[in-house]
């Protein structure tokens, strides 16, 4: 049986994540009932009801809040003594541990066009046809191990992508920062006091003025998934083995590309491992389901610091095809479409973390006509 809930944008009273190292921290009252699926029994159905758990998880991300799945899975013994990771751990935590076969659950797998929309529907069309960068396809698992008492530090995961987490052994403190002003920010004082998490106890007084904390314990079972360019620590308290993985999908490209120009602007300072793959797999996303609102700008969103990679593959020129026919159609051109989206004054609100105003279906078939094959 599973519980959902979504993380609100409540924000009174503000939690003192300078505390945050504490084990006795109580939840915070930001963590409201949420949204609730009634604790339906997802193993028994899941082949009926998971896509209506994909809708309720993607509505939630859409809209830059996280979500847990409590329960998502049962507890079970542990497959890691954890004397031995007291006693016999050389690191504090390793992380990036290869895990090939986890991933998100079966019923959650939609979620990831990247790997469903990207690479399995344009292999055939475009073959892999050159060198292909492991991390378009390792990022989707990996696992965890941290010893007791470990605290990672604020930052947020690059290249834009979802994070999903979910406790197998021991427990974890995950604390989560949202900007007070989120509606009106720019992306460029966002990126600017983004730098003030990386110090929470110099920068105590800024932090409170700027950003909203909450605080989430996840027990073994439990699953986090939170959206792109979400900043946050963690607190382990005891030892513990976590799984999870990074993924990307089409509703929450705005904030894959937030994510993307603070990795340009900020991004030695803000993460705590570069990828760069993700140009491969967005070109082939374009490929797939042309959605995406303007073009990919292959060396713009070069995390800065690391080294622009060669990008011509036998994608690239498609998909920026693709993108421009786009752009032109809805908004003439690339310099009117940006500034129709970072302006974002929708629904009373001009915020960066919107998703924007629909587009509808039937014109962009029409937009796309040209690269519709029969």
């Amino acid at each position: 049986m599973h519980d959902v809930e979504v993380m609100t944008n409540t924000p009174d009273p503000l939690i003192d994540l300078v505390c945050l190292p504490d084990d006795q921290v109580p939840p915070s009252s930001t963590l409201s009932t949420l949204t609730n699926l009634n604790s339906r029994d997802l193993y028994s159905d899941w082949h009926l009801k998971s896509q209506q758990l994909c809708n309720e998880i993607s509505a939630a991300i859409r809209v830059n809040k996280a979500v847990i799945i409590w329960q998502v899975s049962a507890p079970e013994p542990a497959m890691l003594d954890l004397e031995y990771l007291k006693d016999h751990g050389r690191n504090p935590c390793t992380i990036d541990i290869a895990f090939g076969q986890g991933g998100l659950l079966l019923f959650l797998s939609n979620l990831d066009s990247g790997i469903i929309n990207g690479w399995n529907q344009t292999t055939v069309d475009c073959p892999i046809g050159e060198k292909v960068h492991p991390d378009n396809f390792t990022i989707h698992s990996w696992a965890l191990v941290h010893r007791p008492a470990y605290w990672t530090p604020p930052h947020y995961d690059s290249d834009g992508s979802v994070t999903f987490v979910q406790v197998e052994t021991g427990e974890k403190k995950w604390g989560l920062w949202r900007p007070i002003d989120e509606d009106t920010i720019t992306r460029t004082n966002l990126s600017n006091i983004a730098l003030t998490l990386l110090d929470i106890y110099q920068n105590h007084n800024k932090i409170q003025e700027n950003w909203h904390g909450e605080i989430v314990t996840l027990l073994p079972g439990d699953m986090l998934i939170q959206p792109p360019r979400q900043f946050y620590a963690v607190y382990t308290p005891v030892a513990s083995f976590t799984t999870g993985g990074h993924f990307y999908n089409y509703e929450f490209m705005h904030l894959t590309e937030l994510s993307h120009y603070i990795g340009h602007t900020q991004g030695k300072n803000l993460t705590n491992q570069v990828h760069k793959h993700s140009i491969e797999t967005f070109q082939r996303m374009v490929i797939n389901l042309p959605c995406i609102s303007c073009c990919v700008s292959c060396n713009k969103y070069v995390a800065t610091g690391t080294q622009k990679p060669k990008l011509k593959t036998n994608t690239a020129k498609l998909a920026h095809n693709i993108g421009n026919t786009i752009i032109k159609y809805f908004w003439i051109d690339l310099k009117a479409a940006t500034k129709t989206y970072r302006k974002k004054e929708t629904d009373g609100s001009n915020s960066q973390m919107h998703p924007g105003q629909l587009i509808s279906r039937e014109e962009l078939l029409t937009c796309l006509k040209p690269f519709t094959t029969l």
